[in-house]
């Protein structure tokens, strides 16, 4: 099944060089929409095994806002060139993000601190 992803990758990136004539380091915009497509069709078969595969549900959760805004983001400024806001996503990203981010930290530093916490 992931295999069709690279393909969808390769192809989009070849689109893109090819019958768009970008430059080369625009070709990062078929990773990106790769990636979407990807994380859509992860929360498709999840739905699916679980027998409630209904796209306006799916739609609603394959995606968080607070990481569709800073992916949006850097698509954007990527498609218009603007490589001056180019730490755009990264700041939106940790701004809607910041406890899921300390919470990771504290986690992070438990384990460090008394690893056997992790012994199952």
């Amino acid at each position: 099944m992931h295999s069709h992803f690279l393909l969808i990758n390769i192809v989009l990136g070849v689109i893109l060089t090819e019958v768009f004539n970008v430059a080369f380091s625009y070709v990062i915009i078929a990773t990106l929409l790769t990636y979407l497509y990807y994380s859509f069709m992860c929360v498709w078969k999840g739905k699916e095994l679980l027998g409630r595969p209904r796209l306006a549900v799916v739609i609603k959760s394959f995606f968080h806002l607070r990481l569709l805004i800073p992916y949006v983001s850097a698509f954007a400024i990527s498609v218009l060139q603007l490589e001056y806001v180019i730490w755009l996503p990264l700041v939106l990203y940790v701004c809607l993000n910041w406890r899921d981010l300390i919470t990771l930290k504290n986690m992070t530093l438990k384990l460090i601190n008394n690893p056997n916490i992790a012994d199952i």
